[in-house]
């Protein structure tokens, strides 16, 4: 069988040499580079998957935080359209109670002004009341042709009453 091998050029010495050598070079590429190559690969497969669990997991999460974001956005919505119709509210109550006050001191105002104008109107009638006793006296004291001091002050109210019926019939 050594012949035939020699024959075909094969030397069986270095045959079993080389499958020895391959034997070895098997044995510690798969050590040292193949599991561990496996294993890396494994590992950032793991990895990969724990990054896209956990993208999905996040993408869940942004949802929800959508989802009440909206709800939040639309709740302070409501509450802002709340408080600004009770404000308006508000300001239109004080515009008015404001414009009521300011109604009745106007009111007050005349009323304070009529009641002055009224006072007035009485200083003044009895300013000219002694004005017209004292024409009528001196008016009288002519007439008569005495002093002005010594007519008599019924007299005067007498004449003041007959010129004050004169001036009603006009």
């Amino acid at each position: 069988m050594q012949d035939l091998f020699g024959q075909l050029g094969i030397n069986l010495p270095m045959l079993f040499a080389q499958i020895l050598n391959f034997a070895i070079l098997l044995v510690v590429l798969t050590l040292f580079v193949y599991r561990p190559l496996i294993k890396l690969m494994a590992e950032r497969q793991q990895k990969i998957k724990f990054g896209l669990e956990g993208a999905k997991e996040v993408e869940n999460k942004m949802a929800e935080i959508e989802i009440l974001k909206e709800h939040s956005l639309a709740q302070a919505n409501k509450t802002a359209l709340k408080i600004v119709g009770e404000a308006e509210n508000i300001a239109i109550k004080t515009g008015q109670e404001i414009v009521a006050q300011a109604e009745k001191r106007g009111e007050d105002i005349i009323l304070s002004a009529q009641h002055l104008a009224e006072i007035r109107r009485m200083e003044e009638l009895d300013k000219l009341s002694a004005e017209s006793r004292e024409l009528v006296r001196v008016a009288l004291a002519q007439a008569v042709g005495i002093n002005p001091g010594e007519v008599d002050e019924r007299l005067i109210q007498d004449a003041s009453r007959l010129v004050g019926e004169l001036k009603a019939k006009r």
